[in-house]
Protein backbone atom coordinates (compact mmCIF):
# COMPACT_ATOMS: atom_id res chain seq x y z
CA UNK A 1 0.00 0.00 0.00
CA UNK A 2 0.85 3.67 -0.82
CA UNK A 3 1.78 5.89 2.78
CA UNK A 4 -1.31 7.21 2.51
CA UNK A 5 -2.73 3.65 1.98
CA UNK A 6 -4.73 5.00 -1.38
CA UNK A 7 -3.91 3.66 -5.15
CA UNK A 8 -1.80 1.41 -7.03
CA UNK A 9 1.19 3.29 -7.69
CA UNK A 10 4.52 1.85 -8.50
CA UNK A 11 3.15 -1.34 -9.62
CA UNK A 12 4.54 -3.17 -12.25
CA UNK A 13 4.93 -7.30 -13.14
CA UNK A 14 7.78 -8.27 -11.25
CA UNK A 15 9.18 -11.64 -11.84
CA UNK A 16 7.43 -12.48 -15.09
CA UNK A 17 5.46 -15.72 -13.45
CA UNK A 18 3.12 -13.99 -11.70
CA UNK A 19 -0.44 -15.66 -11.42
CA UNK A 20 -2.22 -12.74 -10.91
CA UNK A 21 -2.58 -9.22 -12.74
CA UNK A 22 0.07 -6.86 -12.41
CA UNK A 23 -2.21 -4.37 -10.48
CA UNK A 24 -3.30 -3.57 -6.55
CA UNK A 25 -6.94 -3.32 -6.11
CA UNK A 26 -8.41 -0.23 -5.16
CA UNK A 27 -9.44 0.57 -1.85
CA UNK A 28 -12.84 1.08 -2.78
CA UNK A 29 -12.72 -2.77 -4.05
CA UNK A 30 -11.14 -3.52 -0.96
CA UNK A 31 -13.90 -2.19 0.91
CA UNK A 32 -16.46 -4.49 -1.23
CA UNK A 33 -14.45 -7.60 -0.49
CA UNK A 34 -14.75 -7.19 3.22
CA UNK A 35 -18.26 -5.51 3.17
CA UNK A 36 -19.10 -8.79 1.24
CA UNK A 37 -17.05 -11.23 3.56
CA UNK A 38 -17.71 -9.30 6.91
CA UNK A 39 -21.42 -11.94 7.47
CA UNK A 40 -18.37 -15.00 7.81
CA UNK A 41 -15.47 -13.44 9.45
CA UNK A 42 -14.97 -12.74 13.46
CA UNK A 43 -12.07 -12.64 15.64
CA UNK A 44 -11.98 -16.56 15.55
CA UNK A 45 -11.67 -17.17 11.76
CA UNK A 46 -9.31 -16.82 8.79
CA UNK A 47 -9.42 -15.00 5.66
CA UNK A 48 -6.44 -15.99 3.12
CA UNK A 49 -5.32 -13.90 0.37
CA UNK A 50 -3.60 -15.85 -2.55
CA UNK A 51 -1.45 -13.42 -4.75
CA UNK A 52 -2.12 -10.88 -1.97
CA UNK A 53 0.59 -8.57 -3.58
CA UNK A 54 1.01 -5.50 -0.69
CA UNK A 55 -1.79 -7.53 1.88
CA UNK A 56 -4.27 -4.81 1.55
CA UNK A 57 -6.91 -7.18 1.69
CA UNK A 58 -5.64 -8.90 4.72
CA UNK A 59 -4.65 -5.38 6.63
CA UNK A 60 -7.57 -3.54 6.51
CA UNK A 61 -10.05 -7.23 6.83
CA UNK A 62 -8.22 -7.72 10.51
CA UNK A 63 -8.35 -3.27 10.95
CA UNK A 64 -12.24 -3.71 10.29
CA UNK A 65 -13.58 -7.14 11.03
CA UNK A 66 -10.69 -8.44 13.75
CA UNK A 67 -10.26 -11.03 12.22
CA UNK A 68 -7.23 -13.11 11.41
CA UNK A 69 -5.74 -13.01 8.41
CA UNK A 70 -3.11 -15.02 5.69
CA UNK A 71 -1.72 -13.83 2.76
CA UNK A 72 0.44 -15.61 0.19
CA UNK A 73 2.83 -13.72 -1.95
CA UNK A 74 5.78 -14.84 -4.23
CA UNK A 75 6.87 -11.20 -4.90
CA UNK A 76 9.73 -9.75 -2.30
CA UNK A 77 9.15 -5.90 -2.97
CA UNK A 78 5.49 -6.31 -2.52
CA UNK A 79 5.80 -8.83 0.84
CA UNK A 80 7.91 -6.17 2.22
CA UNK A 81 5.41 -3.82 1.79
CA UNK A 82 2.96 -6.08 3.17
CA UNK A 83 5.11 -6.30 6.22
CA UNK A 84 5.23 -2.88 7.02
CA UNK A 85 1.88 -2.13 6.84
CA UNK A 86 1.46 -4.64 9.38
CA UNK A 87 3.98 -3.28 11.34
CA UNK A 88 2.55 0.18 10.88
CA UNK A 89 -1.04 -0.99 12.03
CA UNK A 90 -0.05 -3.19 14.64
CA UNK A 91 -1.67 -6.53 14.07
CA UNK A 92 1.42 -8.88 13.62
CA UNK A 93 -0.68 -10.85 16.19
CA UNK A 94 -3.51 -11.49 13.61
CA UNK A 95 -1.97 -11.02 10.07
CA UNK A 96 0.64 -13.41 8.50
CA UNK A 97 2.28 -13.84 5.22
CA UNK A 98 3.70 -16.85 3.45
CA UNK A 99 6.18 -16.12 0.96
CA UNK A 100 5.68 -19.05 -1.70
CA UNK A 101 3.43 -20.18 -4.95
CA UNK A 102 0.16 -19.77 -3.81
CA UNK A 103 -0.38 -23.20 -5.53
CA UNK A 104 1.25 -25.01 -2.50
CA UNK A 105 -0.52 -23.13 0.32
CA UNK A 106 -3.10 -25.01 2.44
CA UNK A 107 -6.70 -22.81 2.72
CA UNK A 108 -8.46 -25.53 4.39
CA UNK A 109 -8.48 -23.61 7.39
CA UNK A 110 -9.83 -20.71 5.36
CA UNK A 111 -13.53 -18.97 6.55
CA UNK A 112 -13.04 -17.07 3.58
CA UNK A 113 -10.63 -17.07 0.57
CA UNK A 114 -10.04 -13.67 -1.69
CA UNK A 115 -8.80 -13.99 -5.44
CA UNK A 116 -7.79 -11.49 -8.15
CA UNK A 117 -5.97 -14.18 -10.28
CA UNK A 118 -5.50 -14.71 -14.21
CA UNK A 119 -8.51 -16.98 -15.66
CA UNK A 120 -5.16 -19.53 -16.33
CA UNK A 121 -4.08 -19.58 -13.04
CA UNK A 122 -7.50 -20.20 -11.00
CA UNK A 123 -7.46 -23.61 -13.32
CA UNK A 124 -4.29 -24.44 -11.88
CA UNK A 125 -6.15 -24.79 -8.24
CA UNK A 126 -9.55 -25.00 -8.92
CA UNK A 127 -9.90 -28.40 -7.29
CA UNK A 128 -8.44 -27.05 -4.40
CA UNK A 129 -11.03 -23.88 -4.10
CA UNK A 130 -14.18 -26.26 -4.63
CA UNK A 131 -12.83 -28.43 -2.22
CA UNK A 132 -12.44 -25.64 -0.13
CA UNK A 133 -15.97 -24.36 -0.44
CA UNK A 134 -17.11 -27.97 0.13
CA UNK A 135 -15.89 -27.79 3.13
CA UNK A 136 -17.49 -24.73 3.81
CA UNK A 137 -15.53 -21.48 2.74
CA UNK A 138 -16.65 -18.73 0.79
CA UNK A 139 -14.90 -17.74 -1.92
CA UNK A 140 -14.33 -13.96 -3.34
CA UNK A 141 -13.15 -14.30 -6.42
CA UNK A 142 -12.60 -10.20 -8.32
CA UNK A 143 -13.11 -10.30 -12.06
CA UNK A 144 -12.49 -13.81 -12.85
CA UNK A 145 -13.67 -17.40 -10.92
CA UNK A 146 -13.43 -21.02 -11.41
CA UNK A 147 -15.43 -22.25 -14.57
CA UNK A 148 -16.59 -25.25 -13.16
CA UNK A 149 -18.10 -23.85 -9.90
CA UNK A 150 -21.34 -21.79 -9.67
CA UNK A 151 -21.79 -18.67 -8.68
CA UNK A 152 -23.81 -17.11 -6.03
CA UNK A 153 -24.06 -13.55 -6.10
CA UNK A 154 -22.87 -10.92 -8.48
CA UNK A 155 -21.55 -7.60 -6.62
CA UNK A 156 -20.54 -4.48 -8.95
CA UNK A 157 -17.84 -2.21 -7.27
CA UNK A 158 -14.77 0.09 -8.10
CA UNK A 159 -15.05 3.72 -8.81
CA UNK A 160 -16.94 3.21 -11.91
CA UNK A 161 -18.91 0.09 -11.21
CA UNK A 162 -16.58 -1.53 -13.32
CA UNK A 163 -14.79 -4.03 -11.15
CA UNK A 164 -17.40 -7.85 -10.40
CA UNK A 165 -16.80 -9.58 -7.42
CA UNK A 166 -18.23 -13.17 -8.32
CA UNK A 167 -19.15 -15.06 -4.79
CA UNK A 168 -19.00 -18.97 -4.43
CA UNK A 169 -20.50 -20.91 -1.54
CA UNK A 170 -21.57 -23.94 -0.41
CA UNK A 171 -25.13 -24.82 -0.91
CA UNK A 172 -27.54 -25.01 2.35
Amino acid sequence: MDEDNTGAAGYFWMEGDSLAPPCAADMDVVNAIIQTASPYLDEKKLIIDLGCGDGRICTEACRQLACKALGCEIEEVLIEKFKKNVLKFNLEDRVSIVHGDLRAIDIQDASVIVLYLLPESILLIEDKLSDAVVNGAVLICNTWGPKSMEVKSRITCGASNNVTLLVYHRHD
